[in-house]
């Protein structure tokens, strides 16, 4: 999905922690991927988009990998 937006898109934080989100909580097994939505989630952040949907797609993206401790710290 990321790689099929144009640039405009891909660059934007919201689109990147929309994408996070929807990474880390798809029921779809085979699409999840919850390493990819956590570097999203952090890229966004680390472009100055520190909301609090950027907090809960890390939040998140860090459960859906295993990290609960680290889910719990972002949330």
């Amino acid at each position: 999905m990321l790689d099929a937006a144009p640039p405009e898109t891909r660059a934007d934080p919201a689109f990147q922690v929309f994408l996070a989100y929807s990474l880390a909580t798809t029921p779809a097994a085979d699409a999840r991927d919850a390493a990819r939505a956590l570097r999203l989630a952090e890229r966004a952040l680390r472009s100055g988009f520190d909301s609090p949907a950027t907090w809960e797609a890390i939040a998140v993206a860090r459960a859906a990998g295993g990290d609960l401790e680290g889910a719990l710290t972002a949330a």
